[in-house]
């Protein structure tokens, strides 16, 4: 940023600016004496400087496309500017007024003028969206999973390059490949080139040397070569000791037609990257836009997916995923050994054959936990009913009424489905690992023992819990439930074909956690690297020690001698790092203190840009190769590494219900997208060519829909962290055209009106009905740490996408989650409401 007016001398603003163009005048104090004749000498020459100061050749480029979008090339010496039509045109008069000369001055209120015409534009839209009509935006139909990937191979953009000490200019083409050293142009700009050579291939310094461009990457469409002439500013010898890098400066004296030619190649490079980052936008957005809402639902979902393996013992839970919301769920299905009634579940004959074949399992079960007392010795019960039991069987029908309905219970429903968890488990960046260093450890692939136990789990089953259809169906009332307080010193005496069997294991089941308080930036691994502390700010010491844990981007380590530090304090590392197979000695690596210890223990973040920070690059690779062998150091340190990330993706690929998410603007709430996979099916909801998923998508943008859930979801709060309702629905198509609207009523409130025999009885001599339930919930803070890296990226290429994707993650305010329970719902009807006959058995 070029340097602003000193606010000292704001009050001189209109002397200093009329005298710009006399900054090299001989009579410059004459001039400042004249138009200030009682100031005293010391603030004319701050005067003077001050003119002197913002008078000076700028270097710098103005690039106003990010703010409009009509800009255009503007050359003016060695630099081209993209400028829009009033830049252009007051750049333009104001080289003119100085000469020809583009100042530090210039540079400075042409910037703030683009600045202010383009807030004014933004308050000018924002201002006429406001007055407009207030229209429902469009649902946004979005995947949890992102498959839009950015594939094109790397962009060379490059030219071959070669050495010389003398003009070639004159030289054959032939000549000058033969006479030149081939080199590496690390960094090409207008004003100088950092070069990689052989070791010292530049014996003096003090000379001039010049470069022969040539050979241009075809993509550039340029077939001009480039000689110029440089004076070496700098140089050091690589880690490796084998090449050395020199910093050129361009000199005054190269011809003015190859300074032309250069311009002309790095404006063909910058419209090249722009055009590669263009492309680069929609994937990631994408990416993004799948992760976040992925991370809002699992952060919400009280169910309890499961991965499940076989043993020898038969088809058993081996993973499975606790998160912020189904702790309810989990502690219910617990016992003393945290996980066995899970298991149990699973000891069922259908599963075992459902999952033996391959085939879905989709059922609902009572499941009593009753607690009792033997000798000051605490026990649970674990009682079972499935629904197909109750269709046929007495004991089950009184087991329920008697004991089931009165006690602790939940009415759960297992669904189970065959998958391929090897490869929905693997969600790689949009972006391949040559854009960013940080999307290789992103786009690596599960680690060892993830895919090991990947590999086994070829079923996904969730447990979910329903037991509010229970109420919402009035089944106490219907069944005429005698309501008695179960005994809660003695056991329950029952059938024993309605407790759960056990299942022996010799394996404990994987449990993960989705801990929304891992605010690391990266993961972190134990592993011990050599070090000595070499400065502190300015302060030399030599203090060995050791790293603690490594990530690229941080470490935690300690001395051999405490220290008393401040945070904040900039901090100088030699340090002994693996990479590839040797030991490198990093030298003075810049780290910043983020807090201390009195034991010497501190914890750093990287100092400094990435690309430019060894140890940064070096501990990546090194973390990428070894990452099947380091151990954890973080919130996942109780679980396998990586299953974590591998779970949630292959719950992504797999969810079962139909999310729906809920924003809020300053003038509206309502429902910005809906995310549907290929497991979309509702019972009922298709009419002749239209999808379920078109009338489903067209169902939740009814307005009635819409203000129904936004209503319910004002009842959520941290007592109440789940709203459901179930309704009972039709689509319709509009007389006279292709369009549907949707009838649906509330299941709970026709049976509290004494309406739901009347209704269900209507409705299905029409048609068979849908039944829907609908959860409703706030969100939870969510973890961005698996699209953190990408978001940082997009916000360097397109800082406008990046910002719509955070206000869009600020304003979400519930989520939904529709799940089909027709045909069961239709049972429990037809069996409990129906019927009478269950009455009798209470």
């Amino acid at each position: 940023m070029a340097p602003q007016l000193n606010n000292d001398l704001v009050q001189f603003r209109t002397i200093i600016l009329s005298l710009l163009s006399y900054a090299a005048h001989p009579k410059l104090d004459t001039l400042i004496a004249k138009l200030t004749p009682k100031l005293a000498d010391s603030t004319r020459f701050l005067i003077k400087m001050e003119i002197r100061q913002l008078a000076k050749p700028c270097v710098l480029i103005m690039d106003f496309r990010p703010y409009f979008n009509d800009c255009e090339p503007v050359k003016h010496q060695n630099s081209c500017h993209y400028l829009d039509k009033i830049s252009k045109t007051l750049f333009l008069a104001s080289v003119e007024k100085n000469n020809g000369l583009f100042s530090t001055h210039i540079y400075n209120e042409l910037n703030d003028k683009a600045k202010k015409r383009h807030r004014a534009m933004v308050s000018d839209k924002e201002s006429a969206r406001l007055r407009s009509k207030i229209a429902i935006e469009d649902i946004q139909q979005v995947s949890l999973v992102n498959n839009t990937f950015f594939n094109e191979k790397p962009i060379n953009a490059e030219s071959q390059c070669r050495l010389f000490g003398y003009d070639p200019l004159g030289m054959s083409f032939k000549g000058k490949v033969t006479a030149g050293i081939e080199v590496s142009a690390l960094d090409l700009n207008a004003n100088g080139c950092v070069i990689k050579t052989p070791l010292q291939t530049i014996a003096d310094c003090e000379q001039s040397v010049y470069l022969w461009f040539y050979d241009h990457d075809p993509s550039l469409d340029f077939q001009q070569e480039i000689v110029l002439e440089y004076s070496v500013e700098d140089h050091k010898k690589v880690q490796s000791g084998k090449f050395s890098h020199y910093l050129l400066k361009l000199t005054q004296s190269s011809d003015n037609k190859m300074i032309i030619a250069l311009n002309d190649l790095l404006t063909k490079r910058l419209e090249l990257s722009n055009q590669s980052q263009k492309k680069q936008i929609e994937p990631l957005v994408a990416s993004i836009n799948a992760k976040c809402h992925e991370q809002f639902l699992l952060s919400n979902t009280v169910d309890i997916p499961m991965l499940c393996a076989q043993y020898q013992s038969g088809w058993r839970p081996s993973t499975s995923l606790k998160t912020p919301s189904n702790q309810a769920l989990w502690q219910f299905v617990s016992d003393d050994s945290g996980h066995e009634p899970l298991t149990r579940l699973f000891a069922h004959k259908k599963i075992q054959d459902a999952l033996d074949n391959q085939r879905e399992f989709d059922d609902y079960a009572y499941l009593l936990k009753h607690e009792y007392k033997t000798n000051a010795k605490s026990h649970q019960q674990f009682i079972v009913i499935w629904q197909s039991q109750l269709e046929n069987d007495y004991a089950a029908r009184t087991l329920l009424t008697k004991y089931v309905l009165n006690g602790d219970y939940r009415y759960l429903r297992l669904k189970v489905l065959p998958i391929n968890a090897q490869q929905d488990a693997y969600v790689p960046s949009a972006m391949p690992d040559y854009i960013n260093p940080a999307m290789a450890l992103l786009n690596r692939p599960p680690n060892k023992q993830t895919l090991s136990l990947l590999k086994a789990s070829t079923q996904l089953a969730i447990l979910s819990d329903v037991t509010e259809l229970n109420d919402v169906l009035a089944i106490e009332n219907a069944l005429a439930v005698k309501k008695i307080k179960l005994p809660k010193g003695q056991a329950l005496k029952y059938p024993t074909k309605f407790t759960l069997a056990k299942l022996a294991r010799k394996s404990m089941m994987e449990v993960v956690s989705i801990d929304n308080d891992d605010l690391r930036a990266e993961d972190r691994f134990e592993h011990e690297i050599k070090l000595t502390l070499t400065h502190c700010n300015n302060q030399s010491m030599a203090i060995s020690g050791c790293s603690i844990n490594i990530s690229t981007r941080g470490l935690l380590i300690k001395l051999d001698q405490a220290l008393k530090l401040k945070a904040g304090a900039n901090i100088r590392l030699t340090m002994n790092v693996p990479y590839r197979g040797k030991t490198l000695s990093l030298v003075n690596q810049a780290y910043q203190l983020l807090a201390s210890q009195d034991n010497g223990i501190l914890r750093l973040a990287i100092n400094g840009p990435e690309n430019k920070h060894l140890a940064c690059h070096a501990l990546r690779e090194f973390i990428y190769q070894k990452m099947d062998e380091l151990t954890y150091s973080g919130f996942e340190q109780d679980s396998i590494y990586g299953l974590q990330r591998a779970l949630r993706n292959v719950y992504a690929n797999n969810h079962l219900s139909v999310p729906f998410f809920i924003n809020q603007d300053k003038r509206q709430w309502h429902i910005s997208s809906v995310a549907m996979n290929h497991h979309t099916k509702i019972q009922h909801f298709d009419e002749q060519d239209i999808t379920t998923q078109h009338l489903l998508l067209k169902m939740i943008e009814q307005e009635k829909f819409r203000n129904y859930c936004l209503a319910l979801l004002n009842k959520v709060n941290s007592e109440n962290i789940v709203e459901v309702f179930y309704i009972i629905t039709l689509p319709k198509k509009t007389s006279g055209s292709e369009q549907y609207s949707f009838w649906f009523s509330d299941i709970k409130q026709l049976q509290e009106n004494g309406r739901l025999n009347e209704a269900f009885d209507k409705i299905r001599v029409l048609k068979d009905p849908t039944i829907l339930r609908v959860q409703l919930s706030k969100p939870n803070k969510i973890m961005d740490k698996y699209f953190r890296d990408e978001l940082n990226y997009l916000e360097q290429i397109s800082s406008p996408s990046a910002q719509e994707l955070k206000d869009a993650m600020a304003l979400m305010t519930g989520i939904g989650e529709i799940t089909d329970h027709t045909e069961q719902v239709l049972q429990m009807f037809d069996n409990f409401i129906n019927k009478t006959e269950l009455a009798k058995v209470g």
